[in-house]
């Protein structure tokens, strides 16, 4: 899966710049490229796939993530969430799995994607309300909510990153 990012960026005095993945908080089995714009899995398992944004994500900020490729070595696909645990406080190596190894631990919000919305090619944009919902959209379905109860009370000053796995 792949974060976009422009090459060069620019944008106003509250931006918080580009979004990669984060370099050192990422599962065993995964391998960032392209500047970290780039996750990829090393082995065929559902386990140790967790990656985090870089930076601090907004409420309402639209996050774009493309499919690369299919793997149909199991069931289930990409989770989608929030935390507002800085990736670089965590210890490493970080939990095999963000259901419920990391959901079940206070300050994490993660649901899954449906695996239809999950093919190779696939654009998906999510983002979390202000209401404390995450939502995940793309021109195929549209627009869905896929979680509610977001805590927005407690947000993180240095990184808040975003679970998958």
């Amino acid at each position: 899966m792949s974060v976009e990012s422009e090459s060069s960026h620019w944008c106003g005095l509250c931006c918080l710049g580009p979004l990669t993945f984060h370099g050192q908080a990422v599962g065993d089995q995964i391998c960032l490229s392209h500047r970290d714009r780039l996750a990829e899995r090393r082995e065929s398992t559902f386990k140790n796939g967790l990656v985090f944004s870089s930076r601090p994500v907004n409420i309402r900020e639209r996050i774009r993530l493309r499919v690369q490729k299919d793997l149909f070595t199991w069931h289930g696909a990409l989770r989608l969430g929030f935390t507002n645990i800085p990736p670089s406080d965590r210890p490493l190596p970080l939990p095999t799995i963000t259901i419920p190894n990391l959901t079940d631990t206070h300050g994490h919000w993660s649901a899954p994607v449906p695996e239809s919305y999950c093919h190779a090619g696939s654009e998906l944009e999510f983002w979390v309300s202000n209401g404390g919902n995450i939502y995940i959209a793309n021109e195929s379905f549209g627009q869905r909510k896929i979680f509610t109860g977001v805590d927005l009370r407690h947000r993180c000053s240095e990184k808040r990153g975003l679970p998958s796995n």
